[in-house]
């Protein structure tokens, strides 16, 4: 089973693995763009179509079946391994207004209770 680009982030959107939420719903009008890539995934069998609750002004909501999760999951980009210089200069600029120096920041950041450390 095939699925697009645009269809693997739909779902992956849906069950909240782009930003880490706990969900499995997606909200649209009939006849959209994403309704429509919706319908392709209900016919394989990769979500199903429900009717919106009545407080909802969509008209059209669809959930992922396991397979769709699992899909979902699979076409997950991996993240890229960072060199420890890289995680560290990341670091920096994250707690830069705290420090005079880099080097005074590479002094705090070296110290063993740090939990990038451990």
């Amino acid at each position: 089973m095939v699925t697009t680009k645009h269809q693997n982030e739909l779902m992956q959107h849906t069950c909240g693995l782009i930003n880490g939420e706990k969900r499995n719903f997606f909200g649209t009008s009939k006849g959209c763009s994403d309704s429509n890539e919706f319908e392709k995934l209900v016919k394989m069998g990769l979500a199903t179509s429900h009717e919106p609750p009545s407080w909802s002004s969509d008209t059209a909501l669809y959930t992922l079946t396991e397979a769709g999760k699992k899909v979902a999951k699979g076409a997950m980009q991996k993240p890229i391994k960072i060199s420890s210089g890289k995680a560290r200069y990341q670091r920096y600029l994250e707690y830069c207004d705290c420090f005079d120096t880099f080097i005074e920041f590479c002094r705090w950041d070296a110290e063993p209770e740090r939990e990038w450390n451990n």
